[in-house]
C-alpha cells in the first residue's frame, strides 16, 4: 500500500470511528472499474446497541451480502482495529470513499 493509500486508510478509518462514536452516519466506497460498491451505516438498534451494517454489491454480482455488527462488546482498541481492517481492505480491493452523510 502507498503513503496514499496508507493516508486514506486513516482518512477512512477515523471518519467511520467518528461515526461510531456519535452512533449515526453512513460511509460508501464504490470501485469505479466494474461499479461495485460496500455501505457501511452505525445507527442505534431498538436495544441500544451500536450496530455496524456493512451492505455490498453491484452490477458484476445480481445478489450482494450483507452483515452486522454489534459493536458494544469491543473495548476502544478492538473496535479501531476492526475498523481499520475493514477500510485497509476496501483501499486494497481498489475502492474509493464517496460522502454518503
Amino acid at each position: 500500500m502507498t503513503k496514499t493509500a496508507a493516508s486514506q486508510v486513516n482518512e477512512d478509518m477515523d471518519r467511520l470511528a467518528e461515526l461510531v462514536d456519535h452512533r449515526g452516519g453512513r460511509m460508501l466506497w464504490v470501485r469505479h472499474r466494474d461499479g461495485r460498491w460496500y455501505h457501511a451505516h452505525v445507527l442505534v438498534s431498538l436495544f441500544d446497541d451500536t450496530e455496524l451494517q456493512l451492505n455490498w454489491g453491484g452490477p458484476v454480482r445480481a445478489r450482494g451480502g450483507s452483515a452486522t455488527v454489534i459493536l458494544n462488546g469491543l473495548d476502544t482498541s478492538e473496535r479501531r482495529r476492526m475498523l481499520r481492517r475493514l477500510c485497509q481492505r476496501r483501499a486494497w480491493h481498489g475502492y474509493v470513499r464517496c460522502d454518503a452523510g
